[in-house]
């Protein structure tokens, strides 16, 4: 009896899924889709409720019809595993036989039961989970395959920096978070960011307290004590509330604004912060099903953690607490609107009875002096029959006079005799003779493009009878050239419905139609090399992607070091070789093969219905075209290009995707040596990440003090005294550790941030030589090293001058590194900057020689003091003989030169033994002292490092 019962109960679910498994769906062969929605907690929470709403709004954009099922496990209030046995044993009646196509489960308990229960219930359907925090989904879903989901990860280091914003004087942090495995979790995360952003902040926990015992806690807090709630509906005695009863309790109690977590939490009297949304995660992971559903394998899709946040605060906090300032980019709820806002329908409707009165008032006065002029008007009646007696006459001159002075010819079309006329304007406009007056109409000289769109337009409004109609055309002149016209026309028909007379203007409309296409060539055709531009480039990119059955490839081309090119040879040049490459390129177009200038030295060739294989070769094939020599100017050039390739679809469904992945690409080859081609593929992406990532975390650490300085001693080789240092910028980055400087120097360089951390290395060797001279050691130098950008910068040089006055410093105290490949591509106007530096007293060194780029030939011509030997050379001076050689001949004629030499990277006392037979003056390196931060770099000038 109980299996009928059952049976019975599910009866209207398998009637329907059948009527929709089995019949069209309005016109739709496909089955439903069949999505099973489990909720760990149920719907009288305001976090599942907006899961649940962000699920729904996103689920509502599928085309193809669904069947959404939705089961709640109420783990929060009945925390049982016999309740989880009977929901499995429920759930496997309900869904008997019934094909799932994907599960979504929210929260902890719905993952785990959707992993435990996927084979036996749901078809073994993939799992798309939300809510749930990234360290738990492993052991929640026991390793199993075919399955993503957005992570529940709060933004808590950005809401403490929020609180400590508003609360400049904090004096301690308290924390309050449910007793549960997931609510010490926040609560354990709360505590680690403090400790991390705010070391010297006291934290405490409030958590295992009853709610009544922490209401007497925080009211005797004042505005320097910080108050942050996690996951908060379970006191410490173990009694469950809905809604967010706890926190409005705690909220209301305090005597200091309560930061939360989640946008649900607002509200309950809490002042808010970075919140995250459980509407976005629910959004996002119906974003993340419909891609399942739509094909996409679920394990090529990675788990998210973004996009699910939202800067609130609640203006009733705000104004209670008297806060004046908030962070940038705070939106506030609970804020009353103006007044014109609140009674803004009350506000219309008294304007407009105004309005109306008004306009009665005046209808009024109008009907009045009406009456007044009729008076006088049948007064004057009889005079003026005559006068329109004469104007009638005037009239048909006036006609033909305005016939003449028009810019349109007219024309009038007798339909029962087929006599069309046409006035002298159409005659001067087209050249013919006014003898061509003819039975035959446009239609004789129409282009031949036009004729059929002409008679549609004109017949469509012959068979409408209303209105009239218009056309823009080209005609045939008299002499043969064609010109735009536009024709208006409108018909005169008998009772009957026949027409009888169809008349009208006809407008020369050339010289507008010949603008709007060199408008229309200077939007999207490249005026330099005749080439269709960017604009034009996504235009037929996304015509291509319309065919979606085929494979495309989209080759991002950048010409390598064009640059140098157009410093060298001038502008007028690098033109000419744009222009030779554009021919090029055009060579290589048919049928599947578009060709764009993207911009500057950058070019697009989207290969229509092609392969990696014909890819790969295609690319070569441009390779060898574009490095072909050149004769420009009498001149011989050879170029080199590097190409970035992504294909469509496996890279990009749209051109913003695949010119982005084609870009990361592009760079991957100019990385690994240009004159290259580089497939797009997850490695580049996820450098790209990386650099994207450590650009951004980069860009704010001078500001959060994430930047420190190290200073690596420099030994003088006889006497084993420290004669100076060199400051080395280091980062100890809050998102990322300690991050290489062969790492972020090339960002920052990149990115245009090395004069930020340039000045911020100035400032802090400043700071070492003062507190140096404090302590009586008054004569080391520190070494900087100034990179490429920095000294293009015209304003460089005497900004840097300017500073060290400023600062009191000697100014030989400082010497300034350059690069020996910088004084190479930069020889005379870098020398010049030189001079200015070294005239005002700075030192100066010639750093990384030996590196590659080595010339003795210029040694003379550069102001420098000292020459640093790269630690590439200085390592092979044991093994190599050629090597000693040189390491000795440039010690001599460094020395002649009258500059002092700096061995670098010296790690072995062989090395330093074979430096000081051959007269090298100072070492730096491990084998006396790695990099130490300023206090410990003091303490060793007092040390000898002879052995």
């Amino acid at each position: 009896m109980k299996r009928l019962a059952q049976l019975i109960q599910r009866l209207p679910l398998i009637a329907s899924l059948t009527l929709l498994l089995c019949l069209p769906a309005w016109g739709d062969t496909q089955r439903p889709f069949t999505i099973v929605i489990l909720h760990s907690y149920n719907l009288e929470y305001d976090w599942t409720a907006e899961i649940h709403a962000g699920l729904f709004d996103r689920l509502k954009t599928l085309v193809r019809p669904r069947l959404v099922c939705t089961e709640f496990l109420d783990w929060k209030r009945f925390p049982s595993e016999a309740l989880i046995q009977n929901l499995a044993s429920h759930l496997a009646d309900k869904y008997a036989g019934i094909p799932v196509d994907v599960i979504i489960a929210s929260d902890d308990k719905a993952l785990e039961f959707a992993a435990r229960y996927r084979q036996q219930l749901f078809s073994d359907a993939p799992i798309v989970f939300t809510g749930v925090y990234e360290e738990a989904v492993p052991a929640l879903t026991a390793g199993q395959d075919r399955i993503t989901g957005v992570y529940e990860n709060q933004d808590v280091k950005t809401t403490i920096r929020h609180a400590l914003s508003i609360q400049r004087e904090a004096r301690a942090a308290y924390i309050i978070s449910d007793m549960n495995e997931s609510g010490q979790a926040v609560e354990q995360k709360l505590r680690e960011a403090l400790n991390t952003i705010a070391p010297d902040l006291p934290v405490h926990s409030l958590s295992d307290n009853p709610i009544g015992v922490i209401e007497k806690i925080v009211s005797r807090f004042t505005t320097k004590d910080l108050l942050f709630i996690g996951s908060y509906s379970i006191d410490a005695e173990g009694t469950t509330y809905t809604g967010e009863t706890l926190i409005s309790r705690v909220a209301t109690a305090a005597r200091t604004p309560v930061y939360v977590l989640n946008t649900h939490h607002l509200g309950t009297g809490a002042i808010g912060g970075h919140l995250l949304s459980p509407y976005l995660l629910g959004s996002v992971a119906g974003k993340l099903a419909i891609r399942i559903l739509d094909g996409e394998q679920p394990n090529r899709i990675e788990p998210v953690a973004t996009g699910v946040y939202l800067p609130r605060f609640d203006w009733n906090a705000v104004k209670r607490f008297g806060i004046e300032r908030l962070p940038p980019g705070s939106r506030l709820i609970n804020r009353e609107d103006p007044f014109f806002v609140r009674y803004r329908s009350q506000s219309i409707g008294v304007s407009l009875a105004f309005l109306v009165l008004l306009v009665f008032i005046y209808i009024l006065y109008l009907n009045v002096r009406r009456a007044k002029r009729l008076a006088q008007d049948l007064a004057m009646r009889n005079g003026d029959l005559q006068t329109v007696t004469q104007e009638l006459e005037k009239s048909e001159e006036r006609y033909r006079l305005a016939a003449v002075g028009s810019n349109d010819a007219i024309w009038d079309w007798d339909v029962r005799t087929g006599v069309i006329h046409l006035s002298d304007r159409w005659f001067d406009m087209t050249g013919y003779p006014v003898a061509a007056q003819s039975n035959e109409g446009l239609e004789k000289i129409v282009h031949p493009d036009d004729k059929k769109h002409f008679v549609a337009a004109r017949d469509r409004y012959l068979e409408a009878k209303e209105g009239f109609f218009r056309e823009e055309i080209r005609i045939r002149c008299a002499s043969g050239a064609w010109k735009w016209i536009s024709v208006r026309g409108k018909a005169v028909w008998e009772q009957d419905g026949n027409k009888i007379r169809l008349a009208g203007s006809i407008t020369d409309i050339d010289e507008r139609k010949q603008t709007a296409e060199k408008v229309e060539n200077l939007a999207y055709y490249d005026q330099l090399t005749s080439l269709p531009n960017r604009a034009m480039a996504r235009v037929f990119t996304a015509q291509a992607l319309e065919e979606e059955e085929e494979t495309n490839a989209l080759l991002f081309i950048n010409l390598d070091d064009f640059k140098d090119l157009n410093d060298t040879w001038g502008h007028a040049l690098g033109d000419k070789l744009l222009i030779r490459v554009a021919e090029t390129l055009s060579s290589l177009v048919n049928e599947r093969i578009r060709i764009a200038r993207y911009g500057g030295d950058e070019f697009i060739i989207l290969a229509s219905g092609t392969n990696a294989a014909a890819t790969d070769k295609f690319a070569q094939l441009v390779l060898r075209l574009l490095g072909r020599r050149m004769e420009i100017d009498g001149r011989t050039h050879y170029l080199s290009v590097s190409i970035g390739i992504a294909m469509y679809p496996d890279h990009g469904d749209s051109f913003d995707e695949l010119i982005q992945k084609a870009d990361a690409a592009l760079h991957q080859a100019k990385k690994e040596g240009k004159k290259r081609y580089c497939f797009f593929d997850t490695r580049i992406q996820e450098e790209l990440r990386h650099y994207v990532a450590i650009e951004s975390a980069l860009r704010n650490a001078v500001d959060n003090n994430e930047l420190y300085s190290a200073y690596q001693p420099q030994v003088d080789i006889l006497t084993g005294k420290i004669v100076g240092f060199e400051a080395l910028a280091r980062w100890n980055s809050f998102e990322h550790g300690e991050v290489s400087p062969g790492v972020f120097i090339p960002v920052a360089e990149a990115t245009g941030q090395m004069d930020k951390i340039f000045s911020f290395i100035l400032n802090s060797v400043f700071a070492f030589i003062k507190r140096g001279s404090n302590l009586g050691y008054d004569s080391f130098e520190v070494s900087i090293n100034v990179s490429a950008i920095q000294l293009e910068d015209e304003e460089f040089v005497p900004r840097i001058i300017r500073t060290i006055a400023e600062q009191g410093i000697p100014p030989q105290r400082i010497c300034l590194e350059i690069t020996e490949s910088l004084l190479i591509s930069r020889m005379e106007r870098t020398i010049q900057k030189l001079q200015s530096l070294r005239d005002a007293g700075i030192r100066l060194a010639l750093d990384d020689f030996g590196q590659g780029f080595s010339s003795l030939s210029y040694l003379n011509q550069l102001p420098v003091h000292y020459l640093k030997i790269d630690k590439v050379f200085v390592d092979d001076i044991l093994t190599g003989e050629n090597t000693r050689i040189l390491t000795q001949n440039i010690i001599i004629l460094a020395h002649q030169l009258g500059l002092t030499v700096v061995a670098e990277g010296v790690e072995e006392q062989e090395q330093i033994k074979y430096l000081r037979d051959h007269t090298c003056d100072i070492i730096q390196g491990y084998c006396y002292s790695k990099p130490e931060l300023e206090e410990r770099a003091l303490a060793k000038l007092e040390l000898s490092f002879n052995p």
